[in-house]
């Protein structure tokens, strides 16, 4: 092969080698429900816009297998604007999954986000998913979370967040 062509391709196949690595997905043993980052979820949660007309609910549960499924909604008045299924999971492969379904978006299939950081806070990645790619849930000095809900694609980035605070009522968060 010619030198000038090696010329070319090499530095074109060099560009076309691994990217720059990303967190490592989590690998976890045991029950999900009994790490105290997870059970901090448990309970119901709520937003309010600056408006006081838009509030947004999460409310997380244990379920029979020891990992956590939730409900998400926003709610405008007395209608329901928003609606999504959500789940923490622990797959057989031990990477733990937060997965959102949402009816009416993606063919009503669930979009997974594998954990990426697990501890002082929540983190899950999906970089393939238009929006959002990346949730983090930080623990909040008033007991609640501050969610963060955000993506980059060619180089436009959105981001959206919630100071979900416990909620009063049925699922009044029980610490």
């Amino acid at each position: 092969m010619p030198r000038a062509i090696i010329g070319i391709l090499l530095p074109a196949l060099l560009a076309c080698g691994p990217t720059a690595p990303g967190p490592e997905p989590l690998k976890e043993a045991g029950p999900l429900a009994e790490r105290s980052p997870f059970q901090g979820l448990v309970g119901h949660w709520m937003a309010v816009n600056a408006g006081d007309s838009l509030h947004f609910h999460e409310v997380w549960r244990i379920d029979d297998h020891d990992q956590l499924t939730g409900t998400g909604c926003a709610l405008m008045g007395k209608d329901t604007v928003f609606l999504e299924e959500l789940a923490i999971r622990k797959g057989s492969d031990g990477l733990i999954r937060y997965i959102a379904h949402i009816p009416a978006q993606h063919h009503g299939s669930p979009v997974p986000f594998t954990a990426t950081h697990v501890g002082d806070s929540l983190v899950f990645e999906n970089p393939a998913h238009d929006h959002p790619q990346r949730i983090a849930y930080v623990r909040a000095a008033h007991g609640g979370w501050l969610v963060t809900v955000s993506s980059d694609q060619a180089g436009t980035k959105r981001m959206e967040q919630f100071d979900l605070r416990p909620a009063e009522g049925r699922y009044r968060h029980t610490p």
